[in-house]
């Protein structure tokens, strides 16, 4: 609902330039999938390669299956039309949507820090409570650490914590 609502946003911001703008490179990697547009913006977002795996073994394969589609040069108004099919459209939907976003990022909307660690700007001892939603693993190397910290992880996957960090889990259900 969330990435719907934005993506409404982002079409209504680019307005008729969508239809003109390009994939111009886009790269689907192990751990992170990332875009260039051909207005020289870029996004960047996780890849869910188990998801996408499970979606192509063995069983699987034997159902009928999409075709390829080749996204370089496409328009960004049409491959955001044909996203959200699997989880390799919403990988792609998101990292195009990040860098349509990018233009709108300008220190005269936010208070934007350069060189920074996010982490290093919250002050952790009089938060106390803290919720995060997706094991960020950096985050949870110090957090797990600071003591008189009370914090909850809501992770769709238990298992990419470890075990020590099992306390902290509060697992979601999806659909």
């Amino acid at each position: 609902m969330v990435l719907d609502e934005t993506l409404e946003i982002l079409k209504t911001l680019h307005g008729n330039e969508l239809a003109n703008m390009r994939i111009e490179k886009i790269v689907i990697g192990v751990f992170f999938t990332g875009v260039k547009l051909s207005d020289g913006s870029g996004g960047v977002a996780y890849t869910p390669t188990a998801d996408m795996h499970s979606a192509t073994c063995c069983p699987a394969m034997a159902t009928e299956r999409p075709a390829p589609v080749l996204l370089k040069g496409m328009t960004v108004s049409n491959a955001l039309s044909q996203a959200r099919e699997s989880a390799l459209g919403n990988v792609v939907q998101l990292v195009i949507m990040n860098a349509l976003s990018s233009r709108f990022i300008t220190s005269d909307r936010y208070h934007i820090i350069y060189d920074t660690d996010s982490i290093d700007l919250i002050d952790l001892k009089r938060a106390g409570r803290i919720g995060m939603v997706g094991a960020f693993i950096p985050f949870l190397k110090v957090l797990k650490s600071m003591p008189g910290i009370n914090l909850t992880v809501v992770e769709q996957k238990k298992e990419t914590l470890k075990t020590d960090e099992m306390r902290f889990l509060r697992t979601c259900r999806t659909g």
